[in-house]
């Protein structure tokens, strides 16, 4: 919302949900969020730096640009046929960066689906594993650290063998790691993956200490893992354990990791029991990803409540009245937004236009428009004239807000019979009236300050202004004027004024749609903040 005061809001806004604010703080792999068309919503930090493209080249694209050629065709349709299908995807992907270079990323790709369990959006997260050769060089030296375990525990090509299954992923993933301890607990292997994975490496303390030296957390982050029910302790004490998940937390792992552990017990040929195998791999942007899901199907559902009696607030239809024409609609950059009109009859006779816009928009100002609605729903029903409305409404709004809630409000009180207008205006956009041929008559400015700021803004009489036959009324928030393209460009008073004009030979609900495409277009479909507006035409005097 703009208005000439200090308290204006961040106009961040609230598409920037703490969702993905959660996901983007939790890890440093690049991630992005996509319609169904695959059209680019939003990428982190990470993804730039990775990528080399701005936020501003990618949102609103499709990220083809970022195709290598590698890939046939047959391997894009695949991985659309399981998105598409519900399924998530994972998989090595070569993208290129904007300087020309390949890189590598493992990829999730992960289906959003909505109430009904239609998808809705994919939230992909990567992780650039472009430096291969150093892989290569961690899994030579992992087939020599598993012939030293060879060595060290004197087993047999056949016993070691039997055991292949486990440390095969060793060989076959560069962000899995393998620690092998004999049946005392004293490390024999501890491969260099599992260093970095655990942030610590062996440990000279006896297996009961291990939770704590380790770091090692229960699913609550907050209770240490019990030292005898880790996956190594159980293993080296002869039994299994399949995809055990725990949380670390140490000094080289202060934001925590997320792992994912099976154990193996290690026997020699007559079946003595020698020890344990541990395979433990980072599974932190997987955990992420299905929180991150989770929340976002929790939020997404009370939006959409939020979303539907929002909508039930706004009129379903003009009145229909002799001498008036009238159109109007509002719609929201996120799922509910602060921007409000209305048409109130009042006891006089007479018709209330209202549009106005709370700082904001999203679910909190939603709320705050929900309550000014009431009030001055309240308040004309009590037949209160204009004026007296903004005063107490102030006051109100400024009694439970803070002063960067606040309001703007613009209202008109036409009265039918005798054609006679008026308004008043609290920090609000100007609106217009214009003749017949689209050319302007008078602007309508604001009168007082925003509502919500000052305990009291005074009583100031309404302003009249006169209208003719033909003459149109223009009442617009702040989002349609302040609309900016991709290139920073805002929309603007005149471009309001020129599509009403280009538009004025159609019914005042014509000219809103034309007028609320013209923004969205300007936009390229992404709008910064809500936009309503209200069009009247005036007709001849109502005969007495």
């Amino acid at each position: 919302m703009s208005v000439q005061d200090r308290t204006r809001p961040d106009p961040a806004g609230a598409f920037e949900s703490d969702i993905y604010r959660l996901a983007a703080l939790q890890t440093a792999d690049h991630w992005m969020i996509t319609d169904v068309d695959g059209v680019v919503i939003e990428v982190n930090s990470a993804f730039e730096k990775v990528t080399g493209y701005s936020q501003s080249e990618l949102i609103g694209k499709k990220p083809n640009l970022l195709r290598s050629g590698v890939h046939d065709r047959a391997f894009y349709e695949a991985m659309w046929k399981t998105i598409l299908a519900g399924e998530p995807y994972k998989g090595v992907v070569i993208n290129r960066r904007k300087n020309g270079e390949l890189f590598h990323e493992l990829k999730s790709i992960t289906p959003i689906r909505d109430t009904q369990g239609r998808i809705t959006h994919f939230f992909s997260i990567a992780k650039d594993i472009t430096e291969i050769k150093e892989a290569e060089a961690r899994l030579e030296k992992s087939a020599s650290e598993i012939a030293h375990i060879n060595y060290k525990l004197a087993v047999s090509e056949t016993d070691l063998l039997r055991h292949i299954r486990i440390l095969e992923s060793v060989l076959s993933s560069s962000n899995e790691g393998v620690v092998v301890a004999d049946r005392d607990g004293r490390f024999i292997m501890f491969s260099q993956a599992a260093k970095e994975i655990i942030g610590i490496g062996p440990s000279s303390g006896p297996p009961s200490e291990w939770s704590g030296s380790y770091g090692v957390f229960l699913k609550d982050m907050k209770t240490p893992f019990p030292s005898e029910e880790l996956p190594l302790v159980r293993a080296i004490r002869g039994e299994r354990t399949d995809d055990m998940e725990m949380f670390l937390r140490n000094p080289a792992k202060p934001d925590g990791v997320w792992l994912n552990v099976s154990g193996r017990p290690l026997s020699d040929a007559q079946g003595n029991l020698m020890g344990g195998v541990i395979v433990a791999r980072d599974v932190t942007q997987d955990h992420w990803v299905k929180e991150a899901s989770a929340a976002l199907k929790a939020n997404h559902e009370e939006m959409q409540i939020a979303e539907r009696v929002q909508k039930r607030l706004f009129p379903k239809m003009p009145p229909v009245i002799e001498g008036l024409e009238i159109g109007g609609a509002s719609r929201s950059a996120v799922v509910t937004g602060g921007d409000y009109y209305d048409y109130i009859r009042t006891p006089d006779g007479s018709l209330l236009l209202v549009v106005g816009d709370v700082s904001g928009h999203g679910y909190g100002p939603a709320l705050l428009m929900a309550s000014v609605r009431a009030y001055i729903r309240a308040l004309a029903a009590y037949g209160l004239d204009a004026k007296e409305i903004l005063a107490v409404v102030n006051r109100l709004i400024a009694q439970d807000t803070s002063v960067e809630d606040y309001v703007t409000l613009f209202l008109v009180r036409v009265d039918p019979a005798t054609r006679k207008c008026e308004y008043t205006s609290a920090g609000h956009p100007a609106g217009y009236v214009l003749d017949g041929e689209g050319r302007i008559r008078q602007p309508l400015r604001s009168t007082l300050p925003p509502l919500g700021i000052l305990p009291e803004i005074g009583s100031k009489d309404l302003t009249p202004f006169e209208i003719d036959a033909g003459d149109l009324l223009v009442m617009v928030t702040d989002g349609m004027v302040e609309a900016e393209s991709s290139g920073g460009e805002v929309f603007g008073e005149d471009s309001v004024i020129r599509t009403v004009r280009e538009h004025r030979q159609y019914s005042p609900s014509e000219i809103v749609s034309a007028l609320h495409g013209k923004v969205a277009a300007h936009c390229g479909g992404k709008l910064q903040d809500d936009i309503t507006s209200i069009i009247v035409r005036f007709g001849a005097r109502v005969q007495e």
